[in-house]
């Protein structure tokens, strides 16, 4: 799982931040690649690969023996980090019922 993003972008952050937080929980491996918003490195094919709206943040999933996958809107991103990784509910919750209650 590579995480793509810029220390500048709000979404960017929380994801770096729930991912470096639960370092030690999580179950995939995975990397930090800081996109450089200021250069216009969104904007570059190889980023636009990846998101093709050339918005940050984005994850590439690199799956053995599966197809890859890239996804590029925060919300589903945190959500798939949690699921994938059965990190505490805390941070998002497994069922639609507690999502919503919370």
């Amino acid at each position: 799982m590579e995480l793509l993003g810029d220390y500048q972008s709000q979404p960017s952050r929380a994801i770096f931040a729930l991912a470096t937080i639960n370092k030690d929980k999580m179950k995939s491996t995975w990397s930090i690649k800081e996109v450089n918003m200021g250069a216009m490195e969104q904007y570059q094919p190889a980023f636009k690969k990846v998101n093709p709206i050339g918005k940050v943040p984005a994850m590439r999933v690199i799956a053995e023996g599966k197809d890859d996958f890239n996804m590029f809107e925060s919300h589903a991103i945190m959500k798939y980090i949690c699921y994938k990784n059965e990190l505490p509910q805390h941070w998002y919750p497994y069922t639609a019922r507690t999502e919503l209650e919370l």
